[in-house]
């Protein structure tokens, strides 16, 4: 009775070892089709990019232009803050040396 019970055990764990090994053939096969197919089409891109010229000039233009509009972007950004703060943040008739924040009046009093 054990040797039966072995033996169904052993044949069971053999036929789970090769379903697993077609299906583990069959997900490999298709990873390797899946980046042949990827790499070709990758490959004859850049074979039609280097062989017409006006699809580089497009490619380098594109580049270029979106490089500008990030630095306009970000420099332009940059430049309406300092202009919102120099609006809104001093009165025009007030000079520099004439303004003192409440800290400044506090500190000065107590060391005299």
């Amino acid at each position: 009775m054990l040797d039966w019970n072995a033996t169904k055990k052993k044949y069971i764990d053999q036929v789970r070892i090769r379903e697993m090994r077609a299906t583990k053939g069959e997900d490999r096969a298709t990873k390797l089709q899946s980046l042949e197919m990827t790499f070709s089409s990758m490959g004859s891109a850049f074979n039609s990019l280097f062989n017409e010229p006006g699809r580089m000039t497009a490619l380098v233009g594109g580049l270029s232009a979106l490089a500008l509009g990030v630095y306009a972007a970000k420099n332009g950004t940059r430049m309406a803050a300092n202009l919102a703060e120099k609006a809104l943040g001093r009165p025009p008739l007030v000079r520099e040396t004439s303004r003192y924040s409440y800290l400044e009046f506090v500190w000065i009093d107590n060391i005299d």
